[in-house]
């Protein structure tokens, strides 16, 4: 546990990652790709006993569970692709396309195989 190897007034960083696609206005369908692919995550994680929606409040309650103490949390969207205007969340987005494209077979293969029932081929 973290808490037994800070010293008084150390600190701990945490950072999770929600799988939930969104989208701020509404325009993300349900039946779209990407939220099938996050609800079907999360049903994977729930049969381990586990869940891959978190949240800010969630982990704060974990936190202060384990004894810290002065809590602060910080959300932040991550985009999927270059699509903002903003140039920051537009590099994000790229790197985090890069990064789901990369990574999605290893994230999902094993996870719905061994969790879901999946054959490889599906």
């Amino acid at each position: 546990m973290s808490i037994r190897h800070c010293k008084p007034s150390g600190w701990c960083e945490a950072q999770e990652l929600s799988v939930d696609a969104k989208s701020d206005d509404g325009s993300l369908p349900a039946d779209s790709f990407i939220r099938k692919w996050c609800k079907n995550q999360e049903d994977a994680a729930q049969a381990l006993g586990m869940t891959l929606l978190m949240s800010g409040s969630v982990l704060k309650q974990q936190m202060a569970d384990a004894g810290f103490t002065n809590i602060t949390v910080r959300e932040f969207k991550i985009p999927i692709g270059g699509w903002p205007a903003d140039p920051k969340l537009k590099e994000t987005g790229n790197f985090q396309l890069v990064a789901m494209l990369e990574g999605i077979g290893g994230l999902t293969v094993a996870f719905w195989v061994n969790c879901l029932g999946w054959s490889v081929e599906e």
